[in-house]
């Protein structure tokens, strides 16, 4: 777990180093970060002398199991690299490849450096990290007992099944609690 921490905080100030650009009346420029496994994103962003950030981000996964929720943000640094301010996150997620050679997801986004921060400003980093959302497990404990539910029914039709109890009826039963 510490490692992953650390290693999350090096890839960090990687993309600051590397997107880092200088401020102008309106500048366009591309960041590409790897966020994990066949997890990356691509993004197309403009910081506008308004403060205005048009950002449009390319989620792309490789992973044929699971999805990914990315997060882009933006840091505003002075003449010393010193952050002023960070814009909340924007968080997208993903779903796994399945098997295809990759799945891809476009977004547009826009967020504002206030002037306060703006005046301060000399440069922007664009920070792109793997943000898990746990959707899935959150579903399974906000729907436990329609789960259980389903469980005790399958449960019992397998047993109807197995003591040759099943008949055409429970068929039917099945498929008008379903039409």
């Amino acid at each position: 777990m510490c490692c992953n921490r650390i290693k999350k905080v090096i890839t960090a100030a990687a993309v600051i180093t590397m997107t880092a650009t200088a401020f102008a009346d309106s500048e366009t420029f591309n960041v590409h970060t790897r966020v994990g496994n066949g997890f990356h994103m691509y993004s197309t962003v403009t910081l506008s002398s308004n403060g205005t950030v048009d950002g449009k981000t390319q989620l792309k996964n490789w992973n044929n199991v699971k999805g990914f929720t990315g997060a882009v943000f933006v840091v505003a640094l002075d003449e010393n690299n010193n952050a002023v301010y960070t814009t909340d996150m924007h968080s997208f997620g993903i779903n796994a490849a399945f098997f295809k050679k990759y799945r891809t997801r476009n977004v547009s986004w826009s967020t504002e450096i206030p002037e306060e921060y703006l005046v301060r400003t000399t440069r922007i980093a664009v920070m792109q990290v793997h943000n898990p959302s746990y959707r899935v497990a959150k579903w399974v404990k906000d729907n436990m007992d329609l789960i259980i539910s389903h469980a005790r029914s399958i449960s019992e039709l397998v047993k109807k099944i197995k003591d040759k109890e099943f008949d055409v009826d429970d068929a039917i039963d099945i498929i008008d609690d379903h039409i």
